[in-house]
């Protein structure tokens, strides 16, 4: 009973008409809004750049450590590492 109760009420909904002219003042006050700064940019382009260099540089050197600790694992459990499916 409540669900088509709350379906005719959503049926009872009219359309509202928006107010006139309002995607011009939307965009008059998108246009009074002040850039960044350029310092602001740069920097902020500056440490994105320093995190990506410092994260290339921690996961190569974890990728190569992580294949020698799995074929330290691996041999010390006597498996074939060895991608192959075939010999």
């Amino acid at each position: 009973m409540q669900n088509n109760e709350a379906i005719e009420l959503l049926n009872s909904i009219q359309k509202v008409d928006p107010p006139p002219f309002l995607l011009t003042r939307i965009e008059a006050r998108l246009e009074q809004a002040l850039p960044a700064p350029r310092s602001w940019v740069l920097t902020s382009v500056l440490a994105l750049c320093a995190i990506i260099a410092v994260n290339v540089v921690l996961l190569s050197g974890q990728a190569s450590a992580g294949r020698e600790n799995v074929a330290a694992l691996a041999e010390g459990m006597g498996l074939d590492n060895s991608n192959q499916l075939y010999r």
